[in-house]
């Protein structure tokens, strides 16, 4: 049995979560995919896949895509009390924020796993794109203002990958995908091994289930010739990261290094650089060890704040491309869209200890209740899905629901 699960959802985060078994990140029965399409999906991952939905692919609708879920899940086409196994404790979900299949369905997803199966840790991974579509600018800004302060909220810019270098679109998008597999990989503890200055496994559990935004990096260690060298690498590690800013204050912090004897001397074990980055934390954890292998440094930042002043950029950019579509008499969005610039200010969980990974999984009975509760409140029986009127596709495909 399997303690995490990863759930890709629409095209982005199907390829991301396939990049983590190509990796060997995970194990094959771990992996889920999830799209209105399996066109994108090569033919040996198939097997790992289920298309849901009745329409091909969502047009970037996202309250489309989550109602195709919604149906989908209460007629059995996706069981997916089937994937999560008594021994599941946490489920990572990886999506795009611009796309409608993934950014439309995650959510409502990651609310039955919370809810029905009482799932205790959900990782939330958002692959940001390259924001230059007015649509995507706006699903964006939604899937942001919709999380759960209850989940664990990481990012991935496609955007910042295509700044930093000569490359393609489709290149960045390859690279932000190896990315999520790199960090997936350090949150499970792949990278670990016993040692004189150890985080164990409760540690690491409390470290990567602190619910708020969370950013992990890594990075090469060099021949180190002095202090200045650990502080200069630190610096650049956290300048170069791929994730968006948040404000300074996290929960807890984990250092994880793997170095020689040589160059730990030069290291700074308070780790200022990294405080003056992140903030002083409620924890501190720190593991180094030596394989005789490459050295290298990982970061694991929990508990912060979500990135307001991104999705406030977000916003900005949305609306100022907006005045330069002709709208005519429709209104692209209507009162129910405006931006609440207060999210992400109120993360309610104990500064003790996150829920202990032995706790007891609650009854079937429980759960039957809390399904029934989940449908009965999501019931669409009386209820159409609202869409863009602007989007040609999807006054076409609603015609047919």
């Amino acid at each position: 049995m399997s303690r995490v699960k990863i759930i890709g959802i629409g095209a982005c985060g199907n390829k991301a979560a396939i990049q983590c078994l190509e990796d060997g990140t995970v194990i094959d029965k771990d992996i889920l995919l999830l799209n209105s399409t399996l066109k994108d999906i090569p033919e040996k991952y198939k097997e790992y896949a289920i298309e849901f939905g009745n329409i091909k692919g969502c047009g970037k609708e996202r309250q489309l895509a989550a109602k195709m879920l919604y149906d989908s899940m209460g007629n059995k086409e996706i069981d997916i009390d089937k994937y999560v196994d008594p021994d599941t404790k946490t489920i990572i979900f990886v999506t795009s924020s611009e796309g409608g299949t993934g950014s439309g369905a995650t959510l409502m997803l990651a609310k039955y796993c919370k809810q029905v199966l009482m799932i205790k840790n959900i990782h939330i991974f958002i692959i940001t794109g390259f924001e230059d579509d007015v649509r995507g600018l706006k699903n964006t800004v939604d899937i942001f203002n919709e999380l759960s302060e209850d989940y664990i909220v990481e990012a991935i810019s496609n955007k910042k990958f295509l700044e930093s270098g000569s490359m393609t679109r489709a290149e960045a998008e390859a690279l932000a995908n190896k990315e999520f597999s790199q960090k997936v990989s350090i949150l499970l503890g792949n990278h670990i091994v016993p040692s004189d200055k150890n985080i164990d496994d409760r540690d690491l559990y409390k470290l990567t289930n602190t619910p708020g935004y969370m950013t992990v990096e890594y990075y090469g260690i060099n021949k180190l010739k002095a202090p200045e060298d650990f502080d200069a690498m630190l610096e650049d590690m956290v300048e170069c990261s791929k994730s968006l800013e948040t404000e300074v204050g996290a929960m807890r912090i984990g250092v994880i290094m793997n170095i020689t004897k040589k160059n730990r001397a030069f290291v700074d074990e308070e780790f200022k650089v990294l405080r003056k980055a992140y903030g002083n934390p409620y924890e501190f954890f720190t593991h180094i060890q030596d394989t005789g292998e490459d050295e290298f440094i990982h970061i694991i930042v929990s508990g912060m704040k979500l990135p307001i002043d991104y999705i406030k950029k977000t916003y900005d950019s949305y609306k100022k491309q907006m005045e330069h579509i002709d709208l005519n008499s429709d209104k692209f969005f209507s009162s129910r869209d405006k931006f609440d610039t207060s999210l992400g200010n109120k993360l309610n969980f104990s500064m003790d200890d996150v829920d202990d990974f032995s706790t007891p999984k609650e009854s079937v009975e429980d759960i039957k209740k809390a399904k029934d509760s989940f449908f009965n409140s999501f019931s669409t029986a009386n209820k159409k899905v609202k869409v863009d009127k602007t989007s040609k596709f999807t006054n076409t495909v609603t015609n047919e629901l």
